[in-house]
């Protein structure tokens, strides 16, 4: 990789992976040397890096959530031996179901806000990104990007590019 391939690479890694650690990018790569997200003949380039941060982080999310999910089950049967046998705490509970029962809220309907000039600005952009990307997208590790010329843009960099464009619109017009 060049020097520019490289700078580029991390810069996409501290946007898209803002959450990994420095010990977890270094299981990452110690996993991918070891061949558990399979063989780079080719070298490895930004795609493929990007694409094993991908697999990473999906495999870390897939276990975060069975610990989560064992967890669970194992607070939920404690809870349960608890209540079970403390009768005096079940009758509070009883006690206080009652209370709300007879107390019911009515909430009233929510009020609709009015979105702001940002808001509707940005919704216009996203817009316009969505219909760019039929045409000259691509996805790059899970990341929809634009393909202009031979350069790449995440939705982010489109954004501020074009907030950039409609701020230079409104100086230009303040200054007739």
């Amino acid at each position: 990789m060049t020097e520019m391939q490289i700078v580029s690479t991390a810069e996409s890694i501290s946007q898209l992976y803002k959450h990994l650690t420095l010990e977890d990018l270094h299981r990452c790569f110690t996993k991918a040397v070891a061949g558990q997200y399979g063989n780079f003949y080719e070298g490895l380039d930004e795609p493929k890096i990007l694409n094993l941060l991908n697999q990473y982080d999906l495999q870390r999310e897939q276990e975060l959530i069975k610990f989560r999910t064992e967890e669970s089950k194992e607070y939920k049967l404690q809870s349960k031996e608890i209540f079970t046998t403390n009768t005096e705490a079940i009758q509070q509970l009883q006690k206080i179901r009652q209370q709300l029962e007879v107390k019911k809220v009515v909430l009233n309907t929510p009020v609709e806000r009015i979105k702001t000039e940002g808001e509707i600005l940005q919704q216009k952009i996203l817009a316009e990104f969505d219909e760019l990307f039929k045409t000259t997208g691509t996805e790059i590790a899970g990341v929809r990007h634009l393909k202009i010329n031979e350069d790449f843009m995440q939705v982010s960099d489109y954004l501020e590019f074009r907030y950039l464009q409609e701020l230079d619109k409104i100086e230009n017009t303040e200054s007739w």
